[in-house]
C-alpha cells in the first residue's frame, strides 16, 4: 500500500534522516498541509493550509520538516492506514484515508498516489498527502 509505504519512509527520515525517494513523486508537485513554520514553502500556503512542494527540492532539514508534519511528530503507526473512499483512474487512485498515531487518536485525510511505473510490487507514488485540519 503506497500511504503505508510513505509513512513508513517518513518516520526513517526522522528516525535515520534518509531521503524521501521511493514512494513520494520525486519530479512533480506535492501538496500536504502544512503545520509549521519550517516546513517546506510554508510561506506560500494556500488560505486553506495546504502548500506545493517538490521532494526534490527539499533540503536535509525541510525533508524532516516535512516528515515530522507528516506522521504528527513521528507518532504515526502506518500498520493503521484504513482507506475510507477510494476513486480510481487508470494512472492512480484519490483516497480518503485514516490513519491512528501513538495515542490512539485517528487523523484523517485525502490523498493521491500514482500506480506504479516499473513494477507492480513496488509502491505507487504519492502526488497528496493532505490532512484534515
Amino acid at each position: 500500500m503506497t500511504l503505508k509505504a510513505a509513512l513508513t519512509q517518513a518516520l526513517t527520515v526522522i528516525k535515520y534522516g534518509d531521503d524521501l525517494e521511493g514512494p513520494f513523486d520525486w519530479v512533480h508537485d506535492l501538496r500536504y498541509r502544512v503545520r509549521t513554520p519550517d516546513d517546506p514553502n510554508y510561506t506560500r500556503r494556500s488560505p486553506d493550509g495546504t502548500t506545493i512542494t517538490r521532494v526534490n527540492a527539499m533540503t536535509g532539514p525541510e525533508t524532516k520538516s516535512f516528515a515530522e508534519t507528516i506522521t504528527f511528530g513521528g507518532t504515526v503507526q502506518p500498520d493503521t492506514v484504513r482507506i475510507e473512499d477510494r476513486q480510481t483512474t487508470p494512472y492512480g487512485e484519490d483516497v480518503t484515508f485514516s490513519v491512528r498515531d501513538n495515542a490512539g487518536v485517528r487523523h484523517t485525510g485525502t490523498a493521491t498516489t500514482l500506480y506504479p511505473i516499473w513494477s507492480a510490487t513496488e509502491p505507487g507514488l504519492v502526488t497528496a498527502l493532505v490532512y484534515a485540519p
